[in-house]
């Protein structure tokens, strides 16, 4: 819409923007026009604050152009913007069926969201089906919006149209990466060989070595389109920088975009991913408009480390994004209070940035010029990442309505956002970034809003009484509710990804971001300015992050305090907490529709209610099954038993980081607080490399300080006692009581050869029994053979790698096992009926 050029005027207490020639505010009661403060208008998932009316606390409204000419409307305007005037009735007004910009781009962004979860979760392979579909169409669409002359029947023509758009652009998108990436795999994927290649990112710690992005060139120094990461190890990793060409000899190998890994990576626009050897600098890395970026991400990653040493970890991760300096306890104290988006850089990191830079202005056009310019350098120096991009272009939306004289609207703006970022890149739809980053700013411009109108009506109910210290808490009060209806509504939104990603909501989620959100501004404006003056004068810069450095411990201390509370996260793992997310997700639907406050705290009661109801059950379902998880962690094993609220875990390790990280996360979701047997089956890493990492939960360790390697056997039993961990040695054979559960650990007769013999640990209850076999040699199997126990366990857990063992086929054989489980990291070539974790991921096996 185009705005009056005049200023707005208070009605009494009641501001209201003076309507342009010919518009109508009857038609858009109920609209906000206000641009939210501190980054609503740009994304952001934290405090958010909207313009109101002083007198009701309502949204402030303004007319759209092209209203009803003051004629009270029965069919309020949609949209801020003018109808498209071509295809969609030239001169229409919007209430006489026109179809504004606002539904356009929403129901062009639907169409694209359907298409991008379809080919990217669904079929790919019916891409050109649903690209020919979309057009047919959407060209019957134009034709009954051409030919047809009722407004309604035109209006759903103008819907289906704009979806069948989305959806057609979407599906030839796809496309055409699909077809440029095979030319590429068919051209690199096979033997290994040598090849060139340009450093495209920084490198990233990954393991013992480092991980890097690389455009693979051709004979004739061109790149090929599909990029790819690869991994390096040795003093060469250390020198890679951006803009580098190096020859390695590579394997590629393409990434499997029906897994959630390959996903995530294509997401990122990686189709392949190999390892390097025999690396080589042909041509070192220069400065260029390509390679900029990374240069100010890596001068700002040790300027910070060098600005504010004890507090770099977590200034890190507020400026550039940057959390592989967190510790595993840090990142799961953060986890737990529900604090993770504000170290995950977004539309709130963005809104801080820009807001800073329009302080300094005056003039607003080259100031908003230099702010737009900015937030593009921001989301490039952070890496692009979807949710950073799609607060730029948010934030742009917002910077330039005002200089084109247009009203912005922020669920315009998102469409918008959400329609290039498919259009350019199908795949990204399973960024779990995007997915949040979308669903939390849809919670703040629907349910947010409303809440923040609840509260501010409430607070101008009474009139404003005077005293010193009124103003400030009327202050206060307002930024508590702001606060609490923000952070409420992104948090009902993202609720069912957060419980299908990680397993376990923050009970405490809004009370901890009411308490260090204010603090996190802070910190994040005066560490930029601290970051910029170092530049500059690098004591300057120094001086001024003594404070930050004080203020990050001090924000470290309070989050550990918070995670400490008792039931501070609970797990949603089993059926009874997934229905009751999925009714909470109903029930929040229910009050946007209804728009009731008796419906509000019915609902808010159900959902209390059915939270208790849930958890209890939860508990008691986990107290009477027996139930068996061998978790995917690769090449190696980790199996965790529960039964009568007593855990007993076998093994944690693996070839590749963060088994700890997959055993803690189980853990959590399933509400489990200590582990009462830790037993490990052999002392090699790919078993226990993250046993010291989680040894702080093992009440005791069961060990065989023979098998395997004696240096590693030491080290463990020292992390036990220093954890305070009680610490069994096993020579022959124990039996151990862990509840109301059995543990027997057979150690292998042939204990001295490394990796030759393994412990065999069987584990019985009332409800069943489980065998975890892990490396157990032929020896050691002609001995457990024997054993009518282990032969009739009900479920076998053993390594794909220990096939080698000629005697363990035999022994599966001879087993009246009902489940078979291999823990390994190549799919195929075990028995039929046998269950895989490579293919099936974590299995999961209950006994009742």
């Amino acid at each position: 819409m185009r705005v009056s050029g005049r200023r707005p005027t208070a009605v009494g207490a009641h501001l209201r923007v003076r309507p342009p020639r010919g518009g109508c505010a009857d038609c858009n009661a109920g609209e906000h026009i206000g641009s939210p403060l501190r980054g609503l208008a740009a994304g952001c998932n934290a405090v958010a604050k909207t313009s109101t009316d002083l007198r009701t606390g309502a949204p402030a409204c303004a007319p759209a152009r092209g209203g009803c000419a003051g004629r009270p409307c029965k069919n309020p305007c949609p949209s801020y913007f003018p109808p498209f005037r071509a295809g969609f009735g030239r001169g229409k007004a919007i209430c006489k069926g026109g179809f504004g910009m606002k539904r356009t781009l929403l129901f062009c962004a639907s169409g694209a969201l359907a298409g991008a979860l379809t080919l990217v979760y669904g079929a790919g392979r019916f891409a050109p089906s649903l690209l020919t579909a979309a057009a047919a169409f959407g060209l019957s669409a134009a034709l009954v919006r051409a030919l047809l002359r009722p407004a309604s029947v035109r209006a759903a023509a103008a819907a289906c149209l704009a979806v069948c758009i989305g959806l057609a652009a979407v599906s030839a998108s796809f496309l055409l990466r699909e077809a440029r990436v095979s030319r590429a795999v068919e051209a690199l994927c096979g033997e290994k060989g040598a090849f060139q290649m340009r450093v495209t990112g920084l490198p990233e710690p990954s393991g013992a070595g480092r991980r890097v992005s690389v455009k693979v060139l051709d004979g004739q120094g061109r790149a090929y389109p599909a990029a790819a990461r690869v991994y390096c190890y040795g003093e060469a990793a250390r020198r890679l920088s951006p803009g580098d060409v190096i020859s390695a000899e590579v394997g590629f190998a393409p990434v499997r975009a029906s897994e959630a890994a390959g996903r995530s990576l294509a997401a990122k626009g990686i189709f392949l991913t190999g390892t390097l050897s025999h690396v080589e600098q042909i041509e070192s890395g220069s400065l260029s408009p390509a390679t900029l970026p990374l240069y100010l991400r890596k001068y700002a990653l040790a300027q910070t480390d060098r600005l504010f040493r004890g507090g770099a970890p977590l200034m890190r991760a507020l400026l550039i994004g940057d959390k592989s300096n967190f510790s595993d306890s840090f990142s799961e104290q953060v986890a737990d209070t529900g604090v993770s988006h504000i170290f995950a850089v977004s539309g709130m990191h963005l809104s801080f940035f820009v807001s800073a830079i329009l302080v300094f202005g005056r003039n607003r056009r080259w100031v908003c010029a230099l702010a737009i310019a900015a937030a593009f350098l921001f989301a490039a120096v952070t890496g692009f990442s979807a949710s950073v991009v799609r607060a730029a272009v948010m934030q742009t939306s917002v910077l330039t309505a005002p200089l084109f004289r247009r009203e912005n609207d922020s669920l315009t703006s998102l469409s918008a956002s959400l329609l290039l970022l498919l259009c350019g890149n199908p795949y990204a739809v399973a960024d779990v970034g995007l997915q949040l980053s979308f669903l939390s700013v849809l919670g703040l411009l629907t349910l947010g809003v409303r809440l923040n109108g609840y509260f501010s009506a409430r607070l101008n109910r009474r009139p404003p009484r005077t005293g010193r210290f009124r103003p400030l808490l009327r202050r206060l009060r307002a930024y508590l509710g702001g606060a609490f209806s923000m952070t409420a509504a992104a948090q009902l939104f993202t609720l069912p990804l957060i419980a299908l990603y990680f397993g376990r909501i923050s009970l405490i989620s809004v009370a901890a971001n009411l308490l260090i959100l204010w603090v996190i501004e802070l910190i994040t404006v005066f560490g930029w300015a601290a970051l910029l003056l170092s530049a500059l004068w690098l004591p300057l810069g120094s001086l001024l992050a003594y404070p930050i450095t004080a203020a990050c411990r001090a924000l470290e201390a309070c989050i550990g305090a918070l995670a400490s509370v008792p039931y501070a996260s609970v797990g949603t793992d089993g059926v009874f907490m997934s229905v009751w997310v999925a009714a909470v997700c109903l029930l929040t639907a229910l009050c946007l529709l209804l728009r009731s406050k008796r419906a509000a705290a019915v609902s808010l009661c159900i959902a209390v209610a059915g939270f208790g109801a849930a958890f209890g059950a939860s508990e008691y379902a986990k107290r009477t099954v027996f139930e068996l998880a061998v978790l995917d962690v690769g090449y190696g094993q980790c199996v965790v038993a529960t039964y009568g609220g007593d855990t007993v875990v076998v093994d944690c390790g693996s070839t590749r980081a963060g088994s700890a990280n997959v055993l803690r996360s189980h853990l959590k979701s399933r509400n489990i607080f200590e582990i009462d047997v830790f037993a490990l089956t052999v002392n090699a890493p790919h078993h226990t490399n993250g046993a010291a990492a989680v040894m702080e939960k093992a009440e005791r360790l069961v060990i065989s300080p023979a098998n395997g390697d004696a240096a590693l056997a030491a080290e463990l039993t020292e992390a036990a006692g220093a954890c305070g961990t009680a610490v069994t040695a096993v020579s022959d054979a124990v039996t151990l009581r862990a509840g109301a559960m059995t543990v027997t650990v057979v150690a292998p007769p042939d204990s001295r050869k490394a990796h030759r013999g393994a412990c065999a640990v069987l584990i019985e209850c009332d409800k069943g029994s489980a065998a975890v076999l892990g490396d157990v040699s032929d020896r050691a199997l002609l001995r457990l053979a024997g054993d009518a126990r282990f032969t009739d366990a009900g479920a076998v857990v053993c390594a794909r790698h220990s096939a080698i063992f000629s005697e363990q086929s035999k022994f599966l054989m001879k087993s009246s096992a009902e489940y078979v489980i291999i823990s390994s990291n190549e799919t195929g070539g075990q028995p039929a009926g046998t269950l895989n974790t490579a293919e099936e991921g974590t299995v999961r096996i209950r006994f009742r």
